[in-house]
């Protein structure tokens, strides 16, 4: 049996343990919901990786992406 299918703590850790998971949700309780918007709050992480934290968050439902209509902005929302 497998530690994680006893202990919600450690599946949480697991989910907590991707490096940037963190620094992406103190970065939307400061107000950042556009991809330019954490891009520019985290200069040091490639777009790669970024698109791909964001997604793994999407998939564990702990963010929507919403897309914004062209005619009005270009940007991609995260809420």
């Amino acid at each position: 049996m497998d530690i994680d299918d006893i202990c919600p703590v450690s599946e949480a850790l697991d989910f907590f343990q991707r490096k940037w998971v963190l620094c992406l949700i103190s970065d939307m309780f400061n107000g950042c919901k556009h991809f330019t918007d954490f891009q520019k709050a985290n200069p040091n992480i490639s777009n790669s990786v970024l698109s791909q934290t964001l997604k793994y968050m999407e998939e564990m439902e702990l963010v929507e992406k919403h897309q914004i209509d062209a005619k009005t902005c270009n940007k991609k929302n995260i809420n």
